[in-house]
């Protein structure tokens, strides 16, 4: 909402990850009773109605509940487990990335909850997708950060993924700004210092919060 905008969030937590620097490979074999099964599996293309069987999760809690409230991107910190896909789409996906039999997903700003995929319980194997959890607008700060999948990732395709992305972001913050710009000199106002320093300052700060995730190791 418009006037959720204007509140100025408090600076996010430092973010305590894995010590490991380099992409890491598993050191015991696949179990080959995976590598049966996926290939019993008869690829087809994605098709939402198919696929997806979305059911709400019962229960959301909120960040004002665990004492966050104005922290981060949504009032929401954690959802419980929902069910997200069909038994098709997990055979697709048993097949591609070995995933686990129940397919539920789990919404949460991972920034400020501390979480952990463990071993699964009851089944065979676990293997957790995660994918960023970010504002739509580009007006609202971004807090993502590249300490959870530095260690598993390659650091060119990373970089640059987390590059596009991150400028993409300033690209349309810049155009926003411009469009503004050129509005109030259209308009005959005159230039507000205190806003366009201010809006430059956010600007830096988000470049500097780029700075520190691309590392040289």
């Amino acid at each position: 909402m418009p006037g959720q905008l204007n509140i100025q969030s408090p600076p996010a937590p430092l973010v305590v990850g894995p010590t490991t620097k380099d992409v890491t490979r598993p050191t015991d074999p696949l179990p080959q009773y995976l590598i049966d099964e996926a290939r019993l599996a008869v690829r087809e293309a994605f098709e939402p109605s198919k696929h997806l069987s979305f059911q709400p999760p019962e229960r959301i809690m909120t960040m004002q509940e665990i004492g966050l409230e104005h922290h981060g991107i949504s009032p929401n910190a954690v959802s419980e487990p929902f069910q997200l896909f069909t038994k098709e789409a997990i055979e697709q996906i048993r097949a591609e990335v070995f995933s686990d039999e129940v397919g539920t997903a789990v919404v949460m700003q991972g920034r400020y909850i501390e979480h952990q995929a463990l071993k699964a319980l009851g089944g065979r194997e676990r293997i957790s997708m995660v994918t960023c959890f970010r504002p739509k607008s580009p007006d609202v700060r971004d807090e993502t950060v590249l300490t959870g999948v530095r260690g598993i990732s390659h650091k060119s395709e990373l970089y640059t993924q987390y590059t596009e992305y991150r400028l993409e972001i300033l690209e349309e913050r810049i155009r926003s700004k411009l469009k503004a710009e050129r509005l109030r000199s259209q308009a005959k106002k005159s230039f507000d210092i205190t806003n366009v320093r201010g809006w430059l300052m956010k600007q830096k700060d988000f470049l500097e919060a780029m700075l520190a995730e691309i590392i040289e190791e």
